[in-house]
């Protein structure tokens, strides 16, 4: 089994409704690593600070490796979003409306794996499926297994 975490935060809600990054992080890693095989974990989030804190802590050795995922709802392109996020993470995870065949291989050229969210129309599976992905995010996993 693998776990997927998303921390859901965003900046105009720092010290208000949720912490600032760094105090964030720290409390999902305590309760992710007292409870979780962090081989297995994918830490996930639309807040590129919160994934720089994550990335910055474990080359410094403080945290112990996970999959990092950037998720994805904006216009702005892939090279932007890289360039923001300012490295490379293990999955880019846009809405599945921004994907191509495209833009599918050009992540993975960059040695990424892609995983549209949130797919909840059989039809829109397919499609997304018929791109190459590597997984989807869905609310109805059954629906994915009727596909096949």
């Amino acid at each position: 089994m693998a776990y997927n975490i998303e921390i859901k935060s965003e900046e105009s809600e720092y010290d208000q409704s949720q912490p600032q990054p760094a105090a964030f992080s720290e409390l999902v890693y305590k309760v992710i690593k007292d409870n979780v095989p962090l081989e297995r974990v994918t830490v996930q989030s639309f807040d590129f600070e919160v994934l720089k804190y994550w990335r910055k802590e474990m080359q410094a050795g403080k945290y112990q490796k996970v999959k990092l995922a950037a998720l994805v709802s904006n216009m702005k392109g892939i090279e932007r979003n890289l360039d923001d996020l300012g490295f490379t993470p293990a999955v880019y995870s846009p809405c599945y409306k921004l994907l191509s065949e495209e833009k599918v291989a050009q992540l993975r050229q960059k040695g990424m794996q892609v995983i549209p969210w949130t797919v909840n129309d059989p039809a829109a599976m397919r499609q997304v499926k018929a791109m190459g992905v590597d997984g989807l995010i869905t609310d109805y996993p059954d629906r994915y297994l009727k596909l096949e």
